[in-house]
């Protein structure tokens, strides 16, 4: 099994794309259930805390502020997820279609 060394430690754009991904979809998971809870009583809405993760891109966690649901707050936090899924999904196509250039140009 090989040791990664410090400097082989680099972020990979797939990985970081990813993470990303996985970041959008758990906020937009997380403000959807939100919206479906807001008006059960007692309910406290949930925010997803991002934060940027060595190598890998970044991380979520779930936390419960004080608060009921704000539907216009949960709708700009849709639209917010949404455009970042978008952005991450376009970084995966990008590095893709540099990859195949790549293969191309090394033939």
């Amino acid at each position: 099994m090989r040791t990664r060394k410090p400097y082989d430690q680099s972020m990979n754009v797939f990985d970081v794309a990813r993470s990303g991904l996985d970041a959008a979809t758990r906020k937009l998971d997380t403000s959807a259930s939100n919206i479906a809870n807001a008006g059960s009583q007692g309910y406290q809405s949930k925010r997803v805390a991002q934060e940027t993760a060595p190598v890998s891109g970044t991380e979520t966690r779930a936390q419960s502020p004080d608060g009921g649901v704000d539907l216009a707050t949960e709708l700009v936090n849709q639209s917010i997820a949404a455009v970042t899924y978008k952005a991450n999904a376009k970084t995966v196509q990008t590095a893709e279609d540099v990859a195949g250039a790549l293969f191309d140009i090394k033939a």
